[in-house]
Order: structure tokens, then C-alpha cells, then sequence
């Protein structure tokens, strides 16, 4: 999963804030699994997991559906994210990723929710507005939301999916320890080896 640095401030994972973000600075970019080499930080921005995988899965899968158009074989782009390493814009470890790497550094680096990156900016400096109808896919002939999306890929796919939402019962455990600023003092400065 994608995962992006900005100015050394912020780590933002894919479908956190990231265009909202490209505005102001540019970023170095990671996968998940380098959190070992990731920059110390002065916040992670973070959307709660079912949010999060439904907005991976919308933005994955419209991609196909508008590149193949409508078809009843979404079965490919929804294995994907069952895989280990997920896709660019999910993956099932990196909530856990994210946990050990604020674990190195401890309550120094602070979780801030997604909802919450317009009022971070603020206080950071940058008065930038928030236009939602600037993050919609405007130019898909073949539109669905994320919620009608889901919905379909849950009638057709209902063992993939109750996959999906197990593995998200694993993240919100990881999630909750984020936002509830839990750290582990056994494994603080320590290298996690997954």
C-alpha cells in the first residue's frame, strides 16, 4: 500500500488527504512495509478502517469497471485486496505498520483523523479551503458511489467481502490502539520484524 511522507510532517496512506495534501507540499513516497525507513514525523492522518477499505475498493474498482465497463467479473480487482500485500490504496497490515512505527517514537507523534486535516492545516499555517466536488471522479461514464458499489460487490460476493470485513476487525484493533494513544513500552525502539 501506498503511503505517502510530506515535508517530513505528515504520513498520509493513500486515500487519507493525499490530493488534499499535493497542494501544499510534495512528498516522498513508501510502501507500508518500509515503516522501518520512514522519516520521524510529527503526525499520522488516519480514517477509520470500513471507511477506508470501501474508499479503496470505490477507487479501484471504478478504474476497472470504467477501463472493462460493466460486467459481472469484479472478481479479480476484489482478490486483490485479499491478498497480503493489498493493493495501492489498502492492505490488511498497514494499521499495524503505522502502530509499531508511532511505537519507535511515542506520544511525539500524534494521530490526527482524516476528518480533522482542514483544522491540522489551520493550525499549522495553511488556510486552504476544502472543495469536496474538487476529489470526485468527474470524467467515469460509468459512475457508481461507494456505498452502491459495496453493496453490489456484497450481493455477488459475500464470501469475499465477510473476508474483508475480518481482516478489518484485525485493523480496528490496531486503529484503537492509534487513536487511543496506546503504546507498548516492551517494543518502543525496537525494530518490529513482520
Amino acid at each position: 500500500m501506498v503511503i505517502r511522507i510530506y515535508n517530513n510532517t505528515i504520513i498520509a496512506p493513500a486515500k487519507c488527504g493525499t490530493r488534499y495534501l499535493n497542494k501544499i507540499w510534495k512528498y516522498t513516497e513508501f510502501k507500508d512495509i518500509q515503516y522501518l525507513k520512514f522519516p520521524k514525523v510529527k503526525y499520522i492522518l488516519l480514517r477509520e478502517p470500513i471507511s477506508h477499505l470501501i474508499t479503496a475498493i470505490h477507487t479501484e474498482t471504478i478504474e476497472y469497471i470504467n477501463q472493462y465497463g460493466k460486467s459481472d467479473d469484479y472478481y479479480y480487482q476484489l482478490s486483490n485486496f485479499i491478498r497480503p500485500f493489498g493493493v495501492n490504496h489498502w492492505c490488511v497490515p498497514f494499521y499495524e505498520h503505522l502502530y509499531y512505527y508511532r511505537n519507535r517514537y511515542g506520544e511525539d507523534v500524534k494521530i490526527i483523523k482524516l476528518k480533522n486535516l482542514t483544522e491540522l492545516l489551520k493550525n499549522l499555517g495553511y488556510d486552504i479551503e476544502y472543495v469536496p466536488e474538487e476529489y470526485h471522479f468527474k470524467n467515469y461514464k460509468n459512475w457508481m458511489s461507494k456505498e452502491e458499489l459495496f453493496q453490489m460487490l456484497k450481493d455477488m460476493y459475500p464470501n469475499e467481502i465477510n473476508q474483508l470485513l475480518d481482516k478489518i476487525e484485525i485493523q480496528n484493533i490496531y486503529y484503537n490502539k492509534l487513536i487511543n494513544n496506546e503504546i507498548d513500552i516492551n517494543q518502543q525502539g525496537k525494530k518490529i520484524m513482520l
